[in-house]
């Protein structure tokens, strides 16, 4: 005769294989969960290989330092960790006496005593600088949501001052903080050349051997304007802006075009051009009367995503490579 099992045994049996199974599709929820944001990890850790960055260089390397703390660090609410968590070198306490801000805008290179100059010996072979006198403009934050960062011109400038250094291009990047600049002196957004001015004036004089100052900035305009595709890769345009509105400007307009051709020989669709800027609405000087090597270069639009702005840095390092060299 057959022996049946107790139906109160069935029953835990059932449940006990109702609970394995529940465990089984966690698992392997959890796993294809892991498995996609470990995708675009992988993707983002791609990218900053891809860019040479040695991760070993975590005094120098900014890009580094904001991976690091994004990982370490996850939050609610995205920041911008440029702006919360990298000092600036003019960072100043509230309530700290402001810089006399009336005399800027007619402000020219200082000179620094002999003393100074002596002890920069290590600045003398410095031959690009950069600025940004917009330093948080943002670029599209795909692929670096999940790190809480927000990439911006001021990490652009790092980016290409490493690229440039690994190529045997000394270049420096303006450390100052041009929001605190125009905080602590009650100054809006519009003064921004300003602010950018007063720190950028003596360094002029600081770093003579510079053959090449950059304010790299962003544009704002539709991602098909901003954006090529150069052998299956996507790329952010560049544009030179130029102001007419100051004696020499024809000086700084040759550098401008000379540095663009050499783009257009090369790589025809990368650039937009060479615009020349003047009038009602405009700066108009965008701080080029102070030397006649000073060119403003829009890098992508806020569409551009980190990946193309980075690939762009390289065609950029590559050209103003060759600028300098030929300048020394």
């Amino acid at each position: 005769m057959q022996r049946f099992k107790p139906k109160r045994r069935v029953k835990k049996m059932a449940l006990f294989k109702a609970i394995i199974l529940v465990i089984i599709i966690i698992f392997i929820f959890k796993f294809i969960t892991n498995l996609f944001f470990n995708h675009k990890e992988l993707i983002t850790n791609s990218m900053f290989l891809d860019m040479k960055y040695s991760y070993d260089r975590r005094d120098k390397n900014i890009f580094r330092k904001v991976y690091d703390y994004a990982k370490e660090n996850v939050i609610n609410t995205p920041s911008n960790m440029l702006v919360s968590k990298i000092v600036y070198k003019n960072d100043i306490p509230s309530g700290s006496k402001n810089i006399d801000s009336s005399k800027i805008e007619n402000v020219v290179v200082n000179k620094i005593d002999d003393e100074e100059i002596n002890n920069q010996n290590i600045n003398d072979d410095v031959l690009i600088y950069i600025y940004n006198s917009h330093q948080k403009e943002e670029y599209c934050a795909y692929y670096m949501e999940d790190y809480n960062v927000i990439p911006n011109v001021f990490l652009a400038s790092h980016i290409m001052q490493e690229k440039l250094d690994n190529s045997g291009i000394k270049t420096m990047v303006m450390e100052d903080d041009i929001t605190a600049y125009l905080n602590n002196n009650k100054l809006d957004y519009s003064k921004s050349y300003q602010a950018s001015r007063y720190y950028l004036a003596p360094m002029i004089d600081k770093y003579s051997s510079v053959k090449l100052f950059i304010d790299l900035h962003r544009d704002s305009t539709p991602k098909d304007i901003s954006t090529t595709v150069i052998d299956n890769k996507s790329y952010a345009k560049v544009m030179f802006v130029i102001g007419r509105e100051y004696d020499t400007y024809e000086s700084n307009l040759k550098v401008a075009n000379d540095i663009n051709d050499r783009i257009i020989l090369k790589y025809p669709t990368l650039s937009r051009g060479v615009l020349q800027k003047e009038g009602y609405g405009v700066n108009g000087v965008y701080n080029q009367d102070l030397k006649d090597n000073i060119i403003l270069i829009e890098l992508g639009g806020d569409k551009n995503n980190l990946e193309e702005i980075t690939n762009t840095i390289d065609i950029l390092v590559e050209i103003l490579g060759e600028y300098v060299n030929e300048k020394r």
